[in-house]
């Protein structure tokens, strides 16, 4: 689905006024060409059987039986989304701005001939880029730390594009464009808050059946005590210094 560009001024703040009561917005995902995986079956190869609709008429979400991948919305909701959003809050925020502290994460598929990396821009720093993984080096894992406001990004090597979580920063002459879908999973094997990220790496003219990269996000929480251990710690370490 993609967002037009309309006429800006009076209208255009009276679009952001009410943002907040306006339908969630989700991007239309269409048929991966012959030889590509689509969305669904992504979901399977990486978890294991068969994803179908689950949860009624109109719902967008995925399941295969004991996993189901719950569609988040891409716009008119608002946020931040928390990393660690509870299922029952996944329905307050949408997928353009995130929230988190320490994030693991898996490169697990490409569709794309396009070379391309993936990273986070962070908005409590003027946007600034950090670069996580290439999308190409499939099975690439590893950790890092976010901010409490971030756009997730894919930057495109091949045509020097860049697309983001954000859909406004998306933009040709034919309007702004939701380059990401995101899915979060839930049910059998997931201890900790996991998100599937699929993503389109062209702009306007072009299939988006968003598989050209699909990376998957774990928010990474400490165990119980930890918190509570650390802090002790620095406590006996204070009252050393003191002696």
């Amino acid at each position: 689905m993609k967002i037009r560009n309309a006429a800006f001024g009076s209208a255009m703040a009276l679009i952001a006024a009410s943002i907040a009561n306006a339908a969630p917005m989700y991007n239309t995902i269409q048929a991966a060409p012959g030889g590509e995986q689509n969305v669904s079956s992504i979901l399977g190869i990486l978890f294991g059987g068969s994803f179908n609709t689950v949860g009624g008429p109109g719902s967008l979400d995925l399941g295969n039986g004991s996993i189901t991948a719950q569609r988040i919305a891409d716009g008119n909701v608002g946020g931040p989304m928390s990393l660690t959003a509870s299922i029952g809050s996944l329905s307050t925020s949408d997928g353009q701005i995130w929230s988190g502290s320490q994030v693991a994460f898996e490169v697990k598929a490409k569709y794309a001939g396009d070379n391309s990396v993936f990273g986070w821009r962070d908005d409590t720093n003027a946007g600034a880029f950090s670069l996580v993984s290439n999308t190409g080096s499939i099975g690439n894992n590893g950790s890092f730390s976010v901010s409490s406001a971030f756009r997730w990004v894919l930057q495109d090597q091949s045509t020097g594009q860049e697309f983001t979580s954000r859909i406004s920063d998306n933009v040709d002459g034919s309007g702004a464009h939701g380059q990401l879908v995101t899915y979060r999973m839930t049910g059998a094997g997931f201890s900790t808050p996991t998100w599937a990220l699929f993503w389109e790496d062209r702009m306007g003219a072009s299939d988006y059946d968003y598989n050209d990269s699909v990376i998957v996000i774990s928010a990474m929480i400490p165990a119980p005590g930890s918190v509570a251990t650390g802090a002790m710690g620095l406590i006996l370490a204070a009252r050393r210094r003191r002696r």
